[in-house]
């Protein structure tokens, strides 16, 4: 594991840098992007969400004290095409964040592969619209002898003039050879990335 000095201050930290994600996530709640556009899906020392087996990068900030170790995580958007040019006059500029079922359903894949590190095998993904940024989809898939059912929220937003996108997921896992053995109450646990 390698450590690495947080630029934030513990006052940013202190003074909500959660709510515009401009610090490291003390519970997995969503994904920091550092100043070189890598995302960082993190946990405090001290949270039960910290997993030493996944979360490997270490952040520091010496200010507070305060330690996360991250894995990386959250995906930048890929380019649009432009369309021909024209005589109206050009749109605003910034990134386009309207995300597609299909994107969703993609995206749902990556995350899933990037989260466990493992590819899903008969991945079935029902995805609903909330807004043109959002969709919360309802996957489910085997990998590796478990297999996991769940929702995960997929969207996307913009931090300094580029478009991103992030996921969570929140769902169930069991074993398969448990549950060829036990009930589905004795072999399932909450998961969540």
């Amino acid at each position: 594991m390698s450590a690495v000095a947080f630029s934030g201050s513990a006052s940013g930290h202190q003074s909500g840098c959660h709510s515009n994600y401009s610090c490291p996530s003390d519970h997995h709640t969503y994904i920091w992007y550092d100043s070189y556009g890598q995302g960082w899906g993190c946990a405090a020392s001290y949270a039960p969400e910290y997993n030493p087996a996944i979360d490997t990068q270490g952040f520091y900030d010496s200010a507070s004290g305060m330690q996360w170790y991250c894995h990386a995580a959250g995906y930048t958007l890929p380019p649009t095409t432009s369309p021909p040019p024209s005589s109206s006059p050009p749109p605003p500029s910034g990134p386009d964040l309207f995300l597609t079922a299909s994107q969703a359903r993609s995206y749902v894949r990556t995350f899933i592969r990037q989260s466990t590190h493992r590819s899903a095998v008969n991945l079935h993904s029902r995805c609903s619209r909330l807004s043109s940024q959002k969709f919360r989809c309802q996957p489910d898939w085997r990998e590796s002898g478990n297999a996991y059912a769940g929702t995960a929220t997929i969207w996307t937003y913009a931090s300094n003039g580029q478009g991103y996108w992030t996921a969570r997921f929140r769902g169930l896992k069991a074993s398969l050879s448990c549950l060829d053995r036990h009930s589905v109450h004795a072999c399932t646990h909450r998961v969540s990335f």
